[in-house]
């Protein structure tokens, strides 16, 4: 039997893009309009991590998510890793000095669900943090320093969106010429 030749990839076989690079070819999801408690935990995430009462928050809800839709798109399961990844770290890191040592069962299976359904561990992803986790502050403007701005954050405001608008206008133009 004869081998055959090279294999041929395409950049789309890896969610790449040649405008895009490695920024999703869809601008990320801000919420999920069907999932009120999910939006809830990612709109008061800063303000009850800055208290101190992130885990009181969680653990007061028996449902985060309570089922993950088998009709959802890869923009709302992205949406929802970011969220649920973001809200499990909270969880476990909210006192550095005493982080939790396991998650209450109503973040971590749908956390383990949408993360499966992603093919990506259960853990908060460069993907989640950076590639899925930025809005243009201006919609009909190019994605460009000066028109994105962080989705989620732990702490709220904007100290971290100068690293991650170079870090993702670096991806996006990574891209061009692949």
């Amino acid at each position: 039997m004869k081998p055959s030749g090279p294999m041929r990839l395409s950049l789309s076989d890896f969610d790449i893009s040649p405008e895009r690079g490695f920024l999703p070819t869809t601008d990320p999801l801000g919420c999920l309009s069907d999932q009120p408690v999910l939006n809830q935990v990612a709109q008061e995430l800063p303000k009850l991590l800055t208290a101190r009462q992130f885990r009181h928050f969680i653990q007061d809800r028996t449902d985060v998510l309570s089922t993950v839709p088998v009709s959802w798109g890869l923009g709302q399961l992205r949406c929802a890793m970011r969220t649920l990844s973001f809200a499990g770290h909270a969880y476990v890191w909210e006192d550095p000095e005493h982080p939790a040592a396991r998650l209450p069962a109503s973040l971590a299976r749908p956390w383990c669900e949408v993360a499966q359904r992603l093919g990506r561990p259960p853990v908060l992803s460069y993907a989640s943090y950076a590639l899925d986790n930025w809005r243009r502050l201006e919609p009909q403007k190019p994605i460009e320093l000066g028109n994105i701005v962080l989705l989620q954050n732990f702490f709220g405001g904007s100290t971290r969106n100068g690293s991650f608008s170079c870090t993702s206008k670096s991806r996006r133009k990574r891209g061009r010429g692949c």
